[in-house]
């Protein structure tokens, strides 16, 4: 990550962190998945890039379902699911909603 802010391109920084976050999703360190998820939503914010904004909101809500803690599973999926189709993007608002109805939201 240090070669991307070295250069500037701190989407490809934020980005790193959220791949990083769903690498300890998959070895089941969700401390540290939820702590690259919520850096990568803080720079997405930053930069103003809502797809991706929503994405995190859809790793955390994944997280939220691992951890068997639906009412945060369901806060950040709605989140998700309402930027998603802010920005046009319906089939990933779609797929975000069968999530909030597969937990009973």
């Amino acid at each position: 990550m240090q070669q991307f802010e070295s250069v500037g391109d701190l989407t490809q920084v934020a980005a790193q962190l959220g791949n990083m976050g769903s690498v300890c999703r998959d070895s089941e360190d969700y401390d540290r998945s939820f702590d690259y998820y919520r850096q990568a939503l803080v720079r997405f914010e930053g930069l103003d890039q809502s797809v991706r904004i929503a994405d995190q909101h859809a790793n955390i809500g994944y997280l939220y379902v691992l951890q068997e803690n639906k009412v945060a599973a369901l806060e950040h999926f709605t989140q998700a699911a309402e930027i998603y189709r802010r920005s046009g993007e319906e089939r990933k608002a779609c797929q975000t909603s069968q999530n909030i109805e597969a937990l009973g939201g």
